[in-house]
């Protein structure tokens, strides 16, 4: 078991201390839950154990929607406009870095994927994965610690946003006339596309 953890799981030098972010407890277990689901994937995709991973979110599906849900709040108020962006750019990364620490194993990979998916199955409630998760944190290419009252220019949000606002997106022209106009607006079309919500799916068709 310890050698799945430390393999799959822990990878404490997948960080580095320039890419640390602050966040609050339940935002931490978010992003880890949604780091476990990533190397689930992974796992799943590499070592053809779509069964187990399908299992899994069978299981556990709405324990993963709240931690999306989470992290999509948080990458909201952290980003802003770009929060979007962000948050497809940190799903890639770990995705990635989930990727390298498979290769760093080798060929026990597979071997060490399918003894984390009994360990996985076997637990039975929220709470259960909840502690699972905390005690074998998954693999993360940021360093999430908890926020104690830094300055916000110690987040990653606040570097990442100085880097954006570097070239920030143009300023609205000053108006021609001096007079105000008043313009009402009608929305037309179809309504907004619905959020997204993780769900059990075929792996066989999922590319990362």
């Amino acid at each position: 078991m310890r050698q799945v953890v430390m393999g799959i799981l822990v990878a404490t030098n997948a960080v580095t201390a320039s890419a640390q972010t602050c966040v609050q407890p339940p935002e931490r277990e978010a992003f880890n839950t949604v780091a476990l689901k990533s190397a689930l994937m992974v796992g799943a995709l590499s070592c053809n154990q779509q069964g187990a991973y399908n299992k899994f979110m069978d299981r556990f599906q709405p324990e993963v929607l709240s931690g999306q849900h989470v992290m999509d709040r948080y990458f909201a108020h952290a980003y802003g406009l770009y929060s979007q962006m962000q948050e497809d750019s940190y799903e890639t990364t770990l995705a990635n870095s989930q990727s390298e620490a498979s290769i760093d194993i080798g060929a026990n990979y597979c071997a060490d994927t399918a003894q984390l998916y009994s360990q996985i199955l076997a637990l039975k409630t929220p709470e259960d994965l909840a502690r699972f998760i905390a005690t074998n944190p998954p693999v993360q290419p940021i360093a999430l610690t908890i926020c104690t009252g830094e300055p916000a220019e110690n987040t990653i949000a606040a570097a990442a946003n100085a880097r954006l606002f570097a070239n920030p997106p143009p300023e609205p022209a000053p108006a021609r006339h001096a007079h105000a106009v008043h313009v009402h607006v009608v929305r037309v079309g179809p309504p907004p596309a619905p959020e997204k919500k993780p769900a059990p799916v075929d792996l066989a068709s999922v590319s990362i």
